[in-house]
Order: C-alpha cells, then sequence, then structure tokens
C-alpha cells in the first residue's frame, strides 16, 4: 500500500516552456549582469531585469542553441531546471577559462582563479571574474568602465 503520493504538475499548470525560459533567462544573467560576470556577448542582448518577449525568444535561442543543448540534457535524463543552469553556465565557465588558459597560460589562470574563488563561488568571484576575463582580453566587458 502507497502512503505517499507525488503529483509533479508543475510544468501542467505553470507551462514547461516558461521553466525553459526561466532558466535561459537566469545562465543570460549569471553571465551577462554586471552583478555577475557582466560579460558582453554580441549574440545577446544587453542583460535587463524585465526583458521584453522577443528578448526572452532571442536569449532562450542563443543560450540552448535552439533548444539542442535542452534536448541533449533531458535525453541524458537531466530534467531539473536548475540543474540545466548549473551545467549550461559551468560550460560557458569552462569555455572562458579555456581562452583565458590560451592567452596567459594554465598556472597563472590557475592561481588566479584560485585567488578569485578562495571564498567559493560566490557573487563577488564571479563579479571578479568577469573583470579578469575581460582585463586580459579573454571578453568584452558589459560593465564599460568599470574597476
Amino acid at each position: 500500500m502507497y502512503e505517499t503520493i507525488l503529483f509533479d504538475i508543475d510544468g501542467v499548470m505553470l507551462s514547461e516552456e516558461r521553466y525553459f525560459d526561466a532558466s535561459a533567462l537566469t545562465v543570460h544573467e549569471l553571465l551577462c549582469s554586471p552583478q555577475y560576470l557582466g560579460v558582453a556577448d554580441a549574440c545577446l542582448p544587453s542583460f535587463r531585469p524585465d526583458p521584453p518577449e522577443p528578448a526572452i525568444r532571442q536569449i532562450r535561442r542563443v543560450v540552448f542553441a535552439d533548444d539542442a543543448v535542452l534536448h541533449a540534457m533531458k535525453a541524458r535524463g537531466v530534467n531539473a531546471n536548475w540543474d540545466m543552469v548549473y551545467l549550461q553556465t559551468a560550460y560557458q565557465i569552462t569555455r572562458l577559462l579555456r581562452r583565458w588558459v590560451a592567452l596567459c597560460g594554465q598556472a597563472a589562470v590557475a592561481a588566479e582563479v584560485a585567488a578569485i574563488t578562495r571564498d567559493g563561488w560566490t557573487r563577488e568571484a564571479l563579479r571578479r571574474l568577469g573583470e579578469a576575463l575581460a582585463a586580459t582580453g579573454v571578453v568584452e566587458g558589459a560593465r564599460a568602465g568599470a574597476s
């Protein structure tokens, strides 16, 4: 006899598509907002907390590669939106770090990242990492003139 019944209806009530939109917007914020990495991307609109619907469509299309990334994750059993955010953000940070290593060498980047993340991968660590990436020319900083 069952003692607990679990109803998984959040996607039915609130639209699975909107959950994926929220995931894409979260990745976009982590990468592009000056509160976090703050790196500019020519393929994405500038970060704003209230993007209009066309910007949401564009952000999702770019962040999840026309949903190919979502389909790949779901095919491998990753169906939790926050896991998707974590995986996609970690992947993008890894790509940025590889570019930085190519420019400055592994030892220098490892030392800098270790110093930046000494207290963990906090919001402040992401912001400082974005500044370092911009200062070394890996990316264009979204915080023009920020120090």
